[in-house]
């Protein structure tokens, strides 16, 4: 657990045996670390019903980048996405594709 002021940050995953630890462990998209993005906290406020006219990022739950710009390219689950409003606010919502 991290408590993060905004910024990026770099993870990197090992699994650490008794005698050894492993070498970094790779993601899906064949990358051995993980670049997390905390934003400032004044751009997830929320935003009413002001709709997001376009989607910059799209993140699973868990924080990893999908390859997606539409929600109907994403299977079943909940994701963060981020983009811009109609008013040009960076905003960050929760969706859950069924």
């Amino acid at each position: 657990f991290d408590e993060l002021t905004p910024g990026n940050y770099k993870y990197q995953l090992t699994a650490v045996y008794v005698d050894q630890e492993s070498e970094f462990a790779n993601t899906v998209n064949g990358n051995d670390y993980l670049i997390i993005e905390i934003p400032n906290y004044e751009s997830i406020e929320e935003t009413g019903f002001e709709e997001i006219e376009e989607i910059m990022e799209i993140y699973s739950i868990c924080g990893q980048r999908v390859n997606a710009k539409d929600i109907d390219g994403l299977s079943q689950g909940v994701y963060l996405m981020k983009g811009v409003t109609t008013s040009g606010r960076t905003t960050i919502k929760k969706i859950i594709k069924n």
